[in-house]
């Protein structure tokens, strides 16, 4: 029941955050970031296999993709990052309140940004939080979470899997693990 209701998911996420970081999230960024956490553990991205919906075979031209919105999120654990990033937006807001979360088309990609307020952030600014590739990039400080707008003006250094671990807090760019 973990994630039957959006308390118990906060919390399961909130827990397991703290298990993984040493401290509990209290900041809309450290509760964010034990979201995406959570999303890349129990969610990947994936195209579920087709059915054979009116009887004509799996070679057709027919449509043969399930439309069912809750098998994404608690039957099959995937989807594509159009879909499970949509999907997101209801947990976000939950979260964080109406119109803080966006689905943004990038080349070739899905991604998603959250608007984070307070701190750093000031009165707010988009961030980066992509648990389809499983990407969360951090300022220069090591203070903020960056927008897409921003990593795409020096998209190179950005990406570098050798970026600073101390500037990203441990979590790794396009993945969960160095390997």
């Amino acid at each position: 029941l973990a994630c039957s209701t959006f308390e118990r998911l906060f919390k399961t996420q909130a827990d397991l955050y703290e298990r993984v970081v040493g401290e509990k999230p209290t900041t809309d960024q450290q509760r964010v970031l034990a979201a995406w956490l959570w999303r890349n553990t129990h969610y990947w991205h994936g195209e579920q296999g087709v059915e054979d919906l009116w009887g004509k075979g799996f070679q057709n031209n027919t449509d043969a993709a399930t439309r069912d919105y809750w098998t994404g999120l608690f039957s099959h654990g995937f989807g594509l990052c159009g879909t499970t990033h949509a999907q997101w937006t209801a947990e976000m807001q939950q979260l964080l309140g109406h119109n803080r979360s966006r689905v943004v088309g990038v080349s070739g990609h899905n991604s998603f940004e959250v608007f984070l307020t307070g701190g750093a952030y000031g009165a707010g600014r988009w961030a980066l939080l992509d648990h389809d590739i499983s990407t969360v990039i951090f300022d220069d400080n090591g203070k903020r979470l960056l927008s897409i707008k921003e990593i795409q003006q020096d998209l190179a250094r950005f990406t570098k899997q050798n970026v600073s671990a101390k500037k990203q807090h441990g979590w790794l760019v396009s993945g969960l693990h160095p390997n």
